[in-house]
Protein backbone atom coordinates (compact mmCIF):
# COMPACT_ATOMS: atom_id res chain seq x y z
CA UNK A 1 0.00 0.00 0.00
CA UNK A 2 1.38 3.36 -0.97
CA UNK A 3 2.20 5.21 2.20
CA UNK A 4 0.09 8.99 1.71
CA UNK A 5 2.01 12.52 2.01
CA UNK A 6 1.13 14.63 4.76
CA UNK A 7 0.68 17.63 2.78
CA UNK A 8 3.27 20.14 4.51
CA UNK A 9 1.75 24.09 4.08
CA UNK A 10 5.39 25.34 4.88
CA UNK A 11 6.79 24.09 1.34
CA UNK A 12 4.54 27.11 -0.90
CA UNK A 13 6.41 29.35 2.20
CA UNK A 14 9.55 28.11 1.42
CA UNK A 15 9.32 28.23 -2.00
CA UNK A 16 8.81 31.47 -2.60
CA UNK A 17 11.68 32.92 -0.60
CA UNK A 18 14.08 31.04 -2.84
CA UNK A 19 16.04 32.86 -5.13
CA UNK A 20 19.45 33.94 -6.08
CA UNK A 21 21.75 35.00 -3.06
CA UNK A 22 19.34 33.49 -0.67
CA UNK A 23 20.15 31.29 2.16
CA UNK A 24 16.83 29.06 4.24
CA UNK A 25 17.67 26.85 7.07
CA UNK A 26 15.48 24.41 7.87
CA UNK A 27 15.67 23.18 11.66
CA UNK A 28 13.15 21.58 14.10
CA UNK A 29 13.23 18.62 16.44
CA UNK A 30 13.75 15.47 15.02
CA UNK A 31 11.31 13.23 12.61
CA UNK A 32 9.24 16.12 11.92
CA UNK A 33 9.23 15.83 7.95
CA UNK A 34 12.50 18.47 7.49
CA UNK A 35 14.19 15.94 5.15
CA UNK A 36 10.97 14.88 3.18
CA UNK A 37 10.17 18.61 2.42
CA UNK A 38 13.65 19.93 1.20
CA UNK A 39 13.53 16.68 -1.04
CA UNK A 40 10.56 17.49 -2.51
CA UNK A 41 11.81 20.77 -2.87
CA UNK A 42 15.09 19.71 -4.23
CA UNK A 43 13.27 17.47 -6.73
CA UNK A 44 12.24 20.88 -8.68
CA UNK A 45 15.33 22.63 -8.74
CA UNK A 46 17.93 21.68 -11.54
CA UNK A 47 21.21 20.25 -9.44
CA UNK A 48 23.62 22.80 -10.31
CA UNK A 49 21.62 25.30 -8.18
CA UNK A 50 21.41 23.47 -5.14
CA UNK A 51 23.82 23.13 -1.94
CA UNK A 52 22.58 20.73 0.27
CA UNK A 53 24.45 20.60 3.60
CA UNK A 54 23.61 17.59 6.28
CA UNK A 55 24.36 19.21 9.79
CA UNK A 56 23.42 16.53 12.07
CA UNK A 57 25.47 16.07 14.84
CA UNK A 58 28.20 13.40 15.33
CA UNK A 59 27.16 11.04 17.93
Amino acid sequence: MAEKMIERTITPLICSHLGRGRVIVLYGPRRVGKTTVVRQILAEIPAEDQLYLNCNESD
